[in-house]
């Protein structure tokens, strides 16, 4: 960031977390595990959130596509079916 925010805003900071439960940023100990541990999340984590969310979002898409396929269908046979209740007989 290069400059503060006009209002209260979330932000991310990256820090590591030593095996004794310091959790460090900056060379400086700035907390506790045992204090943090509900605010912290490794990257493992979060990667494997992002993945589920893409997989979500590729599911999706698909689902779309295969819909707008099959409107497109019922569209294409909608128009023939009229086609032929105008045609005389």
């Amino acid at each position: 960031m290069e400059k503060l925010p006009e209002r209260i805003t979330v932000c991310r900071l990256q820090c590591v977390l030593m095996p004794q439960g310091e959790v460090i940023c900056e060379g400086k100990t700035i907390e506790w595990f045992k204090d943090l541990k509900r605010h912290l999340e490794t990257e493992t984590e979060a990667n494997s959130k992002l993945r589920k969310q893409t997989e979500l979002s590729e599911k999706i898409k698909l689902e779309i596509r295969i819909n707008r396929k099959q409107a497109g269908e019922c569209m294409r046979e909608a128009d023939r079916l009229n086609k032929l209740l105008k045609k005389p007989i």
